[in-house]
């Protein structure tokens, strides 16, 4: 495989990621894998996310990551109804791609990137299905003013956003986080399959919230949980062996080879 690192401009900054291509020269199917919203000051040494495409990469996916706005080298602020736009940008960079096979475009996100997988799997047709790991059904933290207040102040302390002032209205940045709620659009996904992963032991978001998008979801779908795992799903082994099976199932129902995996 080769990794070629790429920059889209956006909204007056740009957004960085990297792509992984698997050797050959025919079109491969596509993954798009979206991290969560940083809780901490990002480690620039930290390996998870490259090694993850690059595990999916040799499954023969044409494999992006990217940094969401606000995070890592990308530029912009924090802001959820901006991170569905950033996604929006990158699979559109990937469909213009020679070597992509249309008939598979998958999309994997984990916890906020979860969410707004869901939510572009849902309106972006073109999208031909979506794992989601650990998933907020809705984010209601947000709801609560002094809440928002207090996470802004630790994305402030971590940089995630650097700009004084940001945002210039609360209650419209908190407004977004309603508006992108995975369970408003989760059923948009059929028929289109749909992959939902959650941790029995999820410290972050209670495993209700899984069942609930499962309950709201439209067929075909599926729940997995991972007994004992916590809300970090990208490095549970369990966990992503099951996603490979289940993409490597979609891949060769959506370009006409064996049925869906499980």
């Amino acid at each position: 495989m080769r990794e070629e690192p790429f920059a889209l401009r956006i909204e007056g900054f740009d957004l960085r990621g990297a792509l992984y291509v698997p050797r050959g020269e025919c079109a491969h199917p596509g993954l798009i894998i979206s991290h969560g919203i940083p809780a901490g000051v990002q480690d620039s040494l930290d390996r998870g996310y490259p090694d993850l495409a690059e595990r999916f990469c040799e499954q023969g996916f044409l494999t992006a990551i990217f940094n969401y706005r606000g995070c890592g080298l990308s530029g912009g602020e924090f802001e959820i109804r901006g991170w569905t736009r950033d996604l929006a940008a990158v699979t559109g960079f990937l469909l213009a791609r020679q070597d992509l096979d249309a008939r598979c475009l998958v999309l994997m996100g984990f916890s906020g990137g979860a969410a707004t997988s869901v939510y572009q799997g849902a309106r972006d047709k073109r999208i031909t299905a979506v794992v989601s790991c650990s998933s907020p059904a809705e984010f209601e933290v947000f709801r609560d003013e002094a809440a928002a207040r207090e996470f802004l102040a630790s994305a402030r302390r971590i940089g995630i956003i650097r700009q004084p002032g940001y945002p210039p209205s609360l209650s419209d940045w908190m407004l977004g986080f309603e508006e992108v709620a995975p369970i408003r659009w989760v059923a948009g996904i059929a028929p289109r399959p749909v992959l939902l992963l959650h941790g029995s032991q999820d410290e972050l978001i209670p495993l209700d919230h899984a069942w609930e998008l499962y309950r709201a979801a439209g067929e075909p779908k599926q729940v997995r949980i991972i007994q004992g795992a916590g809300h970090r799903l990208r490095t549970d082994e369990e966990a992503m062996s099951i996603v490979i099976d289940w993409i490597n199932g979609v891949r060769d129902l959506q370009t006409g080879k064996a049925g869906l995996g499980g």
